[in-house]
């Protein structure tokens, strides 16, 4: 009884968020630095895929800025969409424009029968209730979350899966109010074979056993993603919110 009332109050939360950009889109700009030579910004938009539906889109621009983008070129679009019923990604579509890599690949998630299948036809077995790379955000703002909690979340990361071991800290000062601290590591949740494809730079280092994920979130108003760091013996990406906004939708 306790767990479907607390799965209510979860969805009625994540109701509530949603509806609140259901109108307007709600627009996250990051500051990247993805290693120590290569800065770049991310423009994170959350809207509705299309009026009427109960998908939110989250589209995620990825653009690298500076010498950087003489170095190693990036210009990346990730959507995904994300069923609020469920609050599970149901699709996912990139477009990548990257110095060593061109790709369009679209994913389709069905926890019912528990697999997913790309544009090209190759499936795999997921997670029922796994979430992916861009619905991890959204999915994190929905949960109720309290200081020294210990949470487990799945990950989808195009064919890898992973079980990620949280632990939340105590509650924080941040610059506009409070923000506790959620700590990752990933641990595989199956066993990890190369992709018959190559991927982009994001899904490619980050999907590595080493890999802890830390998210600075606010405690109060929206839940803002303050800050996120993925790091490992080999790639580090740091996420800096430097702006929320919000804007019309046509």
């Amino acid at each position: 009884m306790m767990n479907n009332k607390r799965i209510l109050c979860l969805g009625l939360f994540f109701r509530a968020f949603v509806s609140s950009i259901a109108s307007d889109t709600e627009v996250l700009e990051y500051q990247l630095q993805i290693n120590p030579l290569i800065s770049a910004k991310a423009i994170i938009r959350n809207e509705y895929g299309l009026p009427g539906s109960t998908d939110l889109c989250v589209r995620a621009d990825v653009t690298t800025r500076g010498l950087a983008q003489r170095i190693f070129p990036i210009d990346n679009r990730y959507q995904t969409w994300i069923d609020t019923t469920t609050f599970l990604p149901v699709r996912s579509d990139k477009q990548i424009e990257q110095k060593n890599i061109h790709q369009h690949l679209i994913i389709e998630y069905d926890h019912r029968r528990a697999c997913a299948t790309t544009g090209q036809g190759d499936s795999w077995s997921i997670i029922p209730g796994c979430q992916t790379l861009f619905s991890l955000l959204p999915h994190l703002r929905r949960l109720t979350i309290h200081p020294q909690d210990s949470l487990t979340v799945w990950l989808e990361i195009e064919s890898h899966l992973w079980r990620l071991h949280g632990q939340a800290s105590p509650v924080e000062e941040s610059e506009t109010g409070t923000q506790i601290r959620l700590l990752f590591d990933f641990e595989p949740a199956a066993p990890i074979r190369p992709r018959p494809w190559k991927t982009d730079l994001l899904h490619n280092r980050i999907s590595r056993d080493d890999t802890r994920l830390i998210v600075w979130l606010e405690t109060q108003g929206n839940r803002l993603p303050l800050r996120l760091l993925f790091s490992n013996d080999r790639f580090m990406v740091d996420m800096r919110l430097i702006e929320r906004r919000m804007e019309s939708t046509p």
